[in-house]
């Protein structure tokens, strides 16, 4: 089943979660760095769409974030 969400979205959700719980000593948080891995694929890939589907370790922490 395809579960896309943009980059955009993406990064709105980063940035809700970094507001919730900010970086301590420079370090994310454990959802922080769970939406870095998804947030990452994208860059790599240059991609302004992904399939959420293809993270099945880090979909239900990104629903928690979009909001």
């Amino acid at each position: 089943m395809s579960e896309p969400i943009t980059i955009a979205a993406l990064e709105a959700a980063i940035n809700r979660c970094l507001a919730a719980d900010p970086p301590v000593a420079h370090a994310l948080n454990a959802d922080a760095r769970l939406l870095a891995d998804v947030y990452g694929e994208c860059i790599f890939l240059q991609a302004h769409l992904v399939d959420l589907s293809r993270f099945p370790k880090q979909a239900q922490t990104v629903r928690k974030w979009l909001g």
